[in-house]
């Protein structure tokens, strides 16, 4: 084929999408082209090098299910079945190079064998320049079965010379009911499965169709051999038959011209599909039914053909979703999943296809609505498999959006519950260190001072009084000076008063006087402390008393390092040591680290530490304050 398609003269080529007409064409023109090309028994597509259609007429569009209109071309490969993608780009290539192609191919449809012809052509431009390529498909199934029996009956008038002998005993051996008759409608010849399917004998051959069958199945046989002999082509229908049990059977027939002797007869034979046909009806009904359950749900229900790579969607998809193609592929599908749940849904869905893990999954992930919203979903689905292989999966998309916000309603109320709770704990502890602190002061250090004035009183003893009242005041007064820093230790008064670092500084300074260990303190943006409240102080405070009170108890350590870190609203909180160290995962959760959790807790931070036997510990702690 060297025939060339150039986009010049009257009548220019016009490409326009699938669901335009070419109402750009000359005014002068009596006709639209592409309306011709509508009215066409073939198939016709225009294609751009991206494999793009620009335009496809009826025909096409019926054949590849394509939608009658589309916001933009599209790819061709998305409308054909997988195993056939690679041939036709080679050949739309090929177009390109400017190269026309034609092939056919066959297929098998209910059992019948059938034909299609694929013709490319390169289509040109003014400065012969290939710009496009069109795609014409004839249906060429009676051609073909036409052909393939002239092949026959050519073969067999080439061997002729066997006579009629070698005609009958092939036909006694077919495996099909075959018959010949004339434009009458007597009957010539019946081959033996034929006979014995309805009941007649050899003698019943030269009797008339209408003393054979029932007079409407004769009707409709002869009204079929008429059109045969007047159009002088094999026709391929559907009749009726009723078997010698009187059987009701539905026939896929194929009828053809005979010449002999100058004389026009028919030749025909048959197969029953009355199974096949109640499998369609039955499959039939499996569809309503499924459209019924369709519109009862819902759910989003959906059927995708793994081979093919469509998706078919309920009416449910829609309503959840918005979207209303009834048919999509399965790249798109992964479009409008989640970034961050494609990967989980590719690992779950792909295995379980290929039969490594099983033949059915629930998963759930996020989806996109055409409104650019995601939604949560329940994905169940059923793979049903042929030859272990993967080939249709059934499945269901339940919204589950609602029941996940209420999930993390209840786990925020949870949360908020708890806090509200170990807040209470925390503001109950300082209450009663405040209870307790003003106890200490105002009821036992007065006790303490009326001893020592009693003891002063007892100077009157002159042998005894000196040394007993001097080692009685210097006791009452360390008593004193004890009690005053247990008051101050207490009362969170304090720090609000000096405020955090001051307060951290002293602490730390008093620790290193008693030489039971080194404390290195630093503070970063210690201006920044002055936007926390005061509570958020004394929580701070605690948390670094009680870690030194746990290191003092059983770290054993010489040095400790502190590091407390304001970027507001974080506080951070670093504190190591060189002590004897824990496993973490073993060791007992005492009340000094309690409270600390306790506290990092209430204010939604986080709480790290790293320690092992003979490596000492290392706590880093965080905290949000309002500010």
């Amino acid at each position: 084929m060297n025939q060339k398609v150039r986009l010049d003269g009257e009548h220019d080529l016009k490409v326009v999408p699938f669901n335009g007409t070419a109402a750009a064409c000359e005014q002068t023109n009596a006709f639209d082209p592409l309306e011709v090309l509508n009215s066409v028994p073939d198939a016709f597509l225009v294609l751009n090098e991206s494999y793009e259609v620009l335009y496809a007429n009826v025909k096409a569009r019926t054949l590849f299910q394509v939608p009658t209109a589309l916001q933009a071309p599209q790819r061709l490969i998305d409308f054909l079945p997988v195993e056939r993608i690679d041939q036709v780009l080679t050949y739309i290539d090929k177009g390109f190079g400017g190269q026309s192609s034609c092939y056919e191919i066959d297929y098998s449809q209910l059992g019948i064998d059938c034909w299609l012809q694929v013709i490319y052509m390169p289509v040109y431009n003014q400065a012969g320049e290939v710009v496009n390529v069109t795609m014409t498909i004839k249906d060429i199934t009676e051609r073909k079965r036409t052909e393939l029996f002239k092949e026959q009956m050519q073969a067999y008038q080439n061997r002729r010379f066997l006579g009629r002998e070698l005609f009958e005993q092939f036909m006694e051996n077919a495996p099909f009911v075959a018959w010949v008759t004339d434009e009458k409608g007597i009957m010539h010849y019946m081959n033996p499965i034929y006979r014995t399917s309805y009941g007649f004998s050899a003698s019943d051959t030269g009797k008339s169709i209408y003393e054979l069958f029932p007079s409407q199945l004769a009707v409709d046989y002869h009204i079929n051999n008429l059109q045969v002999i007047n159009k002088g082509e094999a026709i391929e229908a559907t009749e009726n038959a009723k078997t010698a049990d009187g059987i009701t059977q539905r026939m896929k027939i194929y009828k053809f011209p005979i010449h002999f002797n100058g004389v026009v007869m028919v030749g025909g034979w048959a197969i029953d599909i009355t199974e096949q046909q109640k499998m369609q009806e039955a499959l039939t009904l499996s569809v309503e039914r499924y459209h019924y359950a369709n519109e009862a749900t819902s759910d989003a229900i959906y059927d995708w053909d793994v081979v093919s790579g469509k998706i078919y969607s309920g009416e449910g998809f829609n309503v959840l979703f918005g979207y209303a193609e009834k048919s999509v592929s399965i790249r798109f599908r992964l479009s409008i999943i989640h970034p961050d749940d494609l990967e989980g849904y590719k690992r779950v869905v792909f295995n379980a296809l290929r039969g490594n893990t099983t033949n059915h999954w629930q998963l759930e992930y996020r989806i996109r609505d055409v409104q650019g919203k995601y939604h949560h979903v329940m994905d169940k689905a059923f793979i049903i498999n042929s030859e272990k292989r993967a080939i249709r999966v059934i499945g269901a998309l339940q919204d589950v959006t609602e029941q996940k916000e209420l999930q993390v309603k209840l786990l925020q109320q949870e949360r908020k519950s708890r806090r509200d709770v170990i807040r209470s704990i925390i503001e109950t502890q300082e209450k009663e260190r405040r209870q307790l602190s003003v106890e200490l002061h105002d009821n036992i250090n007065q006790m303490l001072a009326s001893c020592k004035l009693m003891l002063e009183v007892a100077q009157d003893n002159q042998e005894a009084a000196p040394a007993l009242t001097k080692k009685s005041y210097e006791g009452l007064q360390t008593v004193i000076t004890e009690i005053r820093k247990l008051s101050h230790r207490l009362n969170p008064s304090a720090i609000e008063d000096i405020g955090l670092d001051e307060a951290v500084r002293e602490m730390v300074e008093k620790i290193n006087l008693s030489k039971k260990v080194i404390i290195a303190y630093s503070c970063e943006r210690q201006e920044q402390e002055a936007q926390l409240q005061g509570k958020d102080k004394v929580a701070i405070y605690r948390i670094l008393q009680e870690q030194l009170s746990n290191i003092l108890k059983h770290a054993q350590a010489e040095y400790v390092q502190i590091q407390l870190r304001f970027d507001l609203p974080k506080v951070y909180i670093t504190i190591q040591d060189d002590g004897v160290g824990f496993n973490p995962h073993l060791a007992k959760k005492g009340l000094g680290l309690r409270s600390i959790q306790n506290r990092i807790e209430y204010y939604f931070g986080g709480l790290d530490i790293e320690s092992a036997p003979g490596k000492g510990c290392l706590l880093m702690a965080w905290i949000n304050v309002d500010i």
